[in-house]
């Protein structure tokens, strides 16, 4: 495991080589309940399938090392509404990589990206208990909206949900 990610990773576009650690990040159970998702039934992790759904009403891209271009995990923008300027952010990140400054610099990636598809402002949904997550955004500017009580239902018991959301600014002037 690396120290000191911040900065050091990039988005590019999905290849072959990362699905493997995509469909890692699909078949755990506990990372799915967390990101407010179910793992696919019948352990199906047809990791070519689920980006062309993910890239039917938004865009994906594996966060990468800047060092070696390993895939560490993915951010996601999803359900794109055009006339408002609005789509869901999301982001999972391959267990060696939490906490290193990883999702930091991938969501402030991510934010370009959006900015670059004319979006105006990014919403998203935590778990109330997912702490870690929640703390990461507060710092990086998205801000509580509210909280949709026994929202998510992980086959075990119902969770409250906090609703995030992040105003885009405009590319300041040169």
């Amino acid at each position: 495991m690396r120290s000191g990610m911040r900065g050091r990773v990039k988005l590019r576009p999905v290849v072959v080589e990362d699905h493997a650690t995509l469909a890692a990040l699909r078949a755990d159970v506990e990372l799915q309940h967390l990101l407010l998702a179910n793992p696919p039934p019948g352990g199906d992790y047809d990791v070519a399938a689920w980006i062309v759904r993910r890239q039917a009403d938004g865009a994906i891209w594996a966060i990468a090392d800047l060092a070696d271009d390993a895939c560490l995990g993915y951010v996601q923008i999803a359900a794109i509404h055009r006339r408002n300027r609005h789509a869901h952010f999301g982001i999972a990140l391959a267990p060696g990589w939490r906490g290193l400054g990883v999702g930091e610099a991938a969501t402030i990636a991510l934010l370009s990206e959006a900015r670059a598809l004319g979006l105006f402002k990014l919403l998203l949904e935590a778990r109330v208990d997912n702490h870690g997550a929640i703390a990461l955004y507060e710092k990086l500017g998205f801000r509580r909206v509210g909280t949709l009580q026994h929202h998510y239902d992980d086959g075990g018991r119902r969770h409250d949900v906090l609703v995030m959301e992040r105003e885009i600014p405009e590319e300041p002037a040169a």
